[in-house]
């Protein structure tokens, strides 16, 4: 190095290991927050002190980036990267952000290069949270679209259920020798109506219609009013020679 190191600014002080490091791999500087991260004085850092620090699988790496650096004068920037730390008594994986820098003196020579390095383990961490959590959050989901597919499924299964059986009903009400329809709703619309009660109707019923719109001569006789009670109390009404007026269209 051309000149003695120079106390790193306030901003660069908030990361660990700053510092130029000549071409044989000797530190020249360290900022505060290397030593209160590494528990280690100046005089056990100074030199190649750091080596000391660093676990024995992760020396190698460390040098192969800093020699790579100064050969090729490209700086070598690295995110997320994973090393062990022994940290609280027991060893630790920890994960780093850090750039080398190369440094050039008067002559425009490579001497050295400059380390900044900045722990984000805890951001590694809360990022695979996150992920994890967010997988999760796909499963079910994945999961609950599943479930409601199956539903529609069986719903769809069940109304096809209800259309053979509804066919084959109609089709046996629709041989019984007598008038016969089947009515829905409170309106009382007409959803089944065999050819004898069509004759009955004068071709007048229609499906969808109600028995009001069909025989409008019936309401003041009562009848309507029958079929509301029985569909308001579910209770079925017999009915034996009853008169009634129906239109005759001939």
């Amino acid at each position: 190095m051309t000149g003695p190191a120079q106390p790193a600014p306030a901003k660069i002080n908030l990361h660990l290991g700053v510092g130029p490091v000549r071409a044989d791999g000797y530190h020249e500087y360290y900022n505060q927050r290397w030593y209160d991260y590494t528990g280690t004085t100046p005089e056990q850092s100074q030199g190649e002190g750091w080596s000391t620090v660093l676990h024995p699988d992760d020396l190698a790496t460390t040098q192969a980036i800093w020699a790579s650096c100064l050969a090729t004068g490209q700086p070598y920037e690295a995110h997320a990267m994973e090393a062990k730390h022994e940290r609280n008594g027991r060893l630790e994986t920890v994960y780093w952000d850090f750039i080398y820098v190369p440094m050039y003196n008067a002559g425009g020579v490579i001497d050295g290069a400059m380390v900044v390095a900045n722990e984000v383990t805890q951001q590694v961490l809360d990022r695979r949270e996150v992920e994890q959590l967010n997988q999760v959050l796909e499963t079910r989901v994945l999961e609950r679209t599943q479930q409601l597919a199956d539903a529609l499924t069986d719903a769809e299964e069940q109304r096809e259920q209800l259309r053979v059986q509804q066919g084959l009903l109609n089709g046996i009400l629709g041989q019984v020798p007598a008038a016969i329809a089947t009515l829905s709703g409170p309106e009382h619309r007409y959803t089944f109506f065999n050819d004898l009660y069509q004759e009955l109707s004068a071709q007048r019923t229609v499906l969808g219609r109600t028995v009001a719109d069909v025989f409008p001569e019936v309401v003041a006789q009562g009848f309507v009013d029958l079929l509301d009670k029985v569909y308001a109390t579910g209770e079925p009404f017999i009915g034996t020679d009853m008169p009634a007026q129906l239109f005759d269209a001939r």
